[in-house]
């Protein structure tokens, strides 16, 4: 009764007695469908399917799983000939390295499209190229990434002007001045922004951004 190690965590026994089938001893359940599930909880309406596994060139129907001690033990029987395979996983080192590497690419896009709300408040400044050059990795959209970046630059733009009226009327300084139209040119500039990006359906980063860009693929162009 030969035991296999050569999986990592894991332990796979063969045995003939009383009949041929496989344990796989591990420290987690797998989620594997088992033979006992399916009969236990299929109706009409809801098939339940159980797991097929593929080991040493062989499949397997997953028949059982019992706790033992410390342990998940995994009763697989031979696959009956004939009967259609629903879902078929590999047992191998290999295969399971692709499982657990798949997994984690799997929960980092889900916290990068999680996080694409707060990306999209910043990314929205940058120039539309850029934007959506960005927009597969960092899982936003371009479009809503500037109407929102704009709404946000038209909002602040309306403050920094109120404090600027208010310095004004205060002080009566060239620095008011200055600071209320600069308030005044952020609050023009994004709702210019997100106008474009709500009615247009395009992207549209700040004015000096997508002017720096627009130069810059006119000389490379030449070049």
């Amino acid at each position: 009764m030969a035991v296999d190690q050569s999986i990592p965590g894991m332990a796979i026994r063969r045995s003939t007695q009383p009949m041929v089938h496989l344990k796989v001893f591990v420290g987690r359940p797998l989620g594997w469908v088992t033979q006992e599930r399916s009969l236990a909880e299929s109706n009409f309406e809801n098939m339940i399917h159980p797991t097929a596994v593929l080991y040493e060139g062989e499949y397997w129907r997953v028949y059982s799983l019992r706790q033992a001690d410390s342990q998940w033990v995994y009763v697989l029987e031979p696959w009956p000939s004939g009967e259609v395979m629903r879902r078929v996983v590999e047992l191998s080192a290999s295969a399971l390295q692709r499982d657990a590497q798949d997994r984690k690419r799997f929960r980092s896009e889900q916290v990068m499209a999680q996080s694409s709300g707060l990306w999209s408040w910043v990314l929205g400044f940058l120039a539309a190229r850029h934007q959506e050059q960005l927009s597969d990795h960092f899982h936003f959209d371009p479009v809503t990434a500037s109407f929102r970046s704009g709404m946000l630059e038209f909002l602040l733009g309306m403050a920094i002007a109120a404090v600027g009226v208010i310095m004004m009327l205060g002080f009566k300084s060239m620095g008011s001045l200055i600071f209320g139209l600069a308030g005044g040119w952020m609050a023009i500039e994004g709702m210019v922004r997100w106008t474009t990006a709500q009615g247009g359906d395009q992207p549209f980063g700040l004015f000096v951004l997508e002017a720096v860009d627009y130069v810059w693929v006119l000389l490379t162009k030449r070049g």
